[in-house]
């Protein structure tokens, strides 16, 4: 359904949130599409708005829905997992993009109305349906493009999986994150070419969780960059 400033649906899909020419690490866009909900919001020029709930494939069977047929064969059953994300975009200035959001991969329950809601920080949600019990997957991440200079795009994308400002200052430890850093120059000194480079870095255990069913992936297949965590990549074109 659509209107003049937005729309709203119902659609299986993939998704690429995140400046990136060799991968996205908020969402790469290059996993099994998954069923959702996903509304998009553009009211005015300096202002968009993006969300969705997702139905994500666990693959951990879930043994208490599993069963043997009477032939002795085993009907195996994944356990529920779900997503729901949201992006603020803001735009200062003209060819300038600064976006924020957060995430929540939640999983053994069924879908929650909290995570219906679009514009909700999960996390401090989270805190309040987990309290005392284990919390579920959440993620923050930002994104800022810059289109501002003639012929060139510069981009910086950070996505936060778990941090602590102790880890900062601690030599053996790292914080859970995923960043990346690149530019485009198209169209000049020369009329049709265009070159780019960025850089990506992952730290480890990234997108991952020691609950099995609220890992950042649908289908095994990472949701964020293809290289996973513990990875560095340079890449030019």
């Amino acid at each position: 359904y659509t209107w003049k400033w937005g729309n709203f649906g119902l659609l299986k899909d993939h998704l690429k949130w995140g400046d990136g020419y060799n991968g996205s690490n908020i969402l790469s866009g290059h996993t099994p599409s998954f069923a959702m909900i996903k509304l998009h919001l553009n009211p005015v020029k300096w202002f968009e708005f993006e969300y969705f709930h997702g139905w994500l494939v666990s693959q951990e069977v879930d043994s208490a829905n599993s069963y043997y047929t009477t032939n002795g064969d085993y009907k195996a059953s994944y356990r529920e997992k779900y997503i729901a994300a949201n992006m603020f975009t803001f735009k200062p200035f003209k060819r300038l993009n600064l976006s924020i959001g957060n995430s929540i991969i939640y999983s053994d329950v069924p879908v929650q109305p909290a995570y219906l809601i679009p514009f909700l920080f999960y996390k401090s949600v989270d805190h309040t349906l987990t309290s005392g019990i284990e919390n579920q997957n959440s993620s923050v991440f930002l994104n800022i493009s810059s289109r501002q200079i003639k012929y060139l795009h510069l981009y910086f994308s950070v996505y936060v999986d778990e941090f602590s400002r102790d880890r900062i200052s601690d030599p053996t430890r790292t914080n859970f994150v995923s960043y990346k850093g690149g530019l485009s120059l198209t169209g000049w000194p020369v009329k049709d070419i265009s070159v780019a480079g960025e850089f990506t870095r992952t730290t480890p255990l990234t997108y991952q969780h020691y609950i099995p069913s609220t890992t950042f992936e649908s289908n095994n297949f990472n949701l964020g960059h293809y290289m996973k965590d513990n990875s560095q990549d340079f890449f030019a074109m």
